[in-house]
């Protein structure tokens, strides 16, 4: 009988926000609140209103029926799983901020227009999984007075917001009622919209209760996918949950970090650290399920993380300590006694939107290497919709943007179709085979996949500005290149170059 692993391994996944993506069909009905921005106008409305806010409150209108439209394009890019931003009735665009959990958002469609995409998409051969809340909801859910007892209290007995966030309410996720009610939701996602799997926002959050009564609905429907969200190592925790069917995936930020620290700043140790205790600490299973990106919905765009932009006295705007959070955590400059200056890092990054010519061609090439790290390791390779066609922009709203149908970078584009191209041509060895870190220098990386039938596949990779000599262990005179970088070759890498080789 297959597994959960059976099913998903070996796929290559495109990350999607549903009103950033496409929109079919004619502008939707207004709805109070929402704003319904142009798709050509980039640029998030990221000022503060009158009332000195940050509402999510502009929509693009972008629907399921655009993504099923575009199942043709996700398909011929080469990818074969689809993750979906939250579906749920809510007031934000992104729709984090639970309203109704039983209720698909209007302007997003119907149930039967997730059925639709589901079927459609498997019909080509493609999963799609669906972003979760569990963790809290908006403070105007329908749940705060139908539901209160769900809710964390605080000694006075108010909702706790979650993070500090007034306007978003912390759930008990330990309460069986809310357990109960939830199961329910995640059985209507998979029986009445044909949904594959889940991804869970803040999952490392949730109860293990929770998390245990959720997996039962694979006695059902044994194929389901569990994915949590989980930002630092998963055995660093107490309740790592990746040991006793919490879960059967994560999304894997520690590597994550550990490319973009490398390509960034070279930094050889961290990756060194963080592939070591992911690859022999976690369970096989969870490895080869493991989400892989290199830019979420939660951080950003990998050309900004990977442009040389500099704040005040030339320091880098992405964090370079291990020591002081991830590479993305960027926002310490505008943290004071007073709080955080969300007026002033917004101005940031809206002025630094766009790179300069140097600094994007600096980002594509260091881009290229990082992707290439992100297609070798273990897990599922996932890539977050504009990081897909060389788009830019920081974090929440700025790599939110509309997906830019217009003006794509074309090469960008072309190479991670070329990515998913190699990875499914030799996914015998990329969804099974164990992996084997031959050489992690400041700037160059020769990573080995391989399977106990003598098949082998090797990726090198350099950040040097200048040609790098390599020497791939063992007898590579059976290694055929598959595909190069300008003119490296298997003693040679050009600058910034990649070189995928197999050994069969």
């Amino acid at each position: 009988m297959k597994s959960t692993s059976d099913v998903f391994k070996g796929r290559k996944c495109i990350q999607i926000v549903v009103d950033r993506f496409y929109r079919a069909g004619e502008p939707p009905s207004p709805i109070k609140g929402r704003i319904l921005k142009d798709w050509k106008d980039r640029m998030p409305n990221w000022q503060p209103d009158s009332k000195g806010d940050f509402p999510n409150d502009y929509y693009y209108g972008g629907n399921l029926k655009g993504v099923e439209e575009k199942l043709s394009y996700i398909k011929g890019m080469g990818f074969d799983m689809i993750y979906l931003s939250p579906l749920d009735k809510s007031l934000e665009y992104h729709h984090y901020d639970v309203g109704d959990q039983s209720e698909i958002d209007p302007w997003f469609g119907t149930w039967d227009d997730l059925e639709s995409l589901c079927t459609a998409a498997k019909k080509l051969g493609i999963a799609v999984i669906v972003d979760v809340v569990f963790n809290h909801t908006s403070c105007n859910s329908i749940y705060v007075k139908t539901h209160p007892e769900w809710y964390k209290k605080d000694k006075n007995g108010n909702p706790v917001p979650w993070y500090g966030f007034k306007h978003l309410y912390e759930i008990d996720t330990a309460n069986p009622s809310y357990i109960s009610e939830m199961k329910k939701i995640l059985r209507k996602y998979i029986v009445k919209g044909k949904v594959h799997g889940f991804r869970y926002d803040l999952g490392m959050n949730l109860a293990r209760e929770f998390l245990l009564e959720m997996a039962t609905l694979k006695k059902e429907f044994p194929y389901i996918l569990f994915v949590l969200e989980m930002w630092e190592i998963a055995t660093s925790r107490s309740d790592p949950k990746i040991f006793d069917g919490q879960t059967d995936s994560l999304m894997n930020y520690p590597m994550t970090d550990a490319i973009l620290r490398w390509c960034a700043f070279g930094n050889a140790e961290h990756f060194k650290y963080n592939f070591k205790r992911v690859y022999t600490e976690y369970p096989e299973t969870v490895q080869k399920l493991l989400l892989n990106n290199i830019a979420t919905h939660d951080t950003p765009l990998t050309m900004t993380m990977l442009a040389d932009i500099k704040l005040r006295g030339n320091q880098p705007i992405m964090n370079p300590d291990v020591f002081k959070g991830a590479i993305w955590d960027i926002e310490d400059p505008w943290r004071s006694s007073r709080g955080f200056d969300t007026y002033g890092f917004r101005l940031f990054e809206a002025e630094h939107d766009q790179l300069t010519p140097t600094q994007y061609e600096l980002a594509f090439k260091l881009s290229r290497v990082a992707f290439a790290l992100m297609y070798s390791i273990r897990g599922i390779p996932c890539v977050m919709q504009g990081a897909d066609i060389g788009d830019t922009g920081f974090k929440d709203p700025f790599c939110r943007k509309p997906y830019n149908w217009f003006n794509p970078n074309l090469s960008m584009q072309s190479y991670i179709a070329t990515l998913n191209k190699i990875y499914e041509d030799n996914v015998d060895v990329f969804a099974d085979g164990d992996s084997n870190l031959a050489t992690c220098d400041n700037n160059t990386i020769i990573l080995e996949r391989f399977d106990y039938s003598g098949h082998r596949m090797v990726t090198a990779v350099t950040t040097s500005y200048k040609p790098t000599p390599i020497w791939i262990k063992n007898d590579c005179s059976n290694l055929k290149v598959i595909y190069a970088t300008d003119d490296s070759s298997k003693q040679r890498l050009a600058p910034y170059g990649v070189l995928f080789a197999r050994e069969n």
